[in-house]
């Protein structure tokens, strides 16, 4: 029985260039939440994102800050996914 990769060299390939470049934005975030600096760049663009605010205003407005806050929210995840650790000491720092 034939593998699925020898009948499908194309689709290997891109799968593996997919999880190439999963890693390699996995080790940004690292990179990024290892820093003070950084974590203090990521916890400005989560504040300006408004992930913790209501985005209801009432008229069209509120499809702009839904928009802000979705992509905060996905910020936030990649960073609780690759950096756990990055994330609460963010948040510990923010507090002072």
């Amino acid at each position: 029985m034939a593998d699925t990769d020898d009948l499908h060299p194309e689709a290997s390939a891109q799968r593996d260039a997919g999880k190439a470049a999963g890693q390699v934005a996995a080790n940004d975030i690292k990179w990024l939440m290892e820093s003070k600096q950084g974590r203090r760049i990521m916890r400005r663009l989560l504040a300006e994102a408004g992930i913790h605010r209501t985005s209801f205003t009432g008229n069209s407005e509120t499809f702009f800050r839904e928009g802000k806050r979705a992509f905060g929210l996905f910020l936030e995840a990649e960073v609780t996914r690759h950096s756990p650790e990055g994330y609460i000491l963010m948040l510990q720092e923010g507090m002072k």
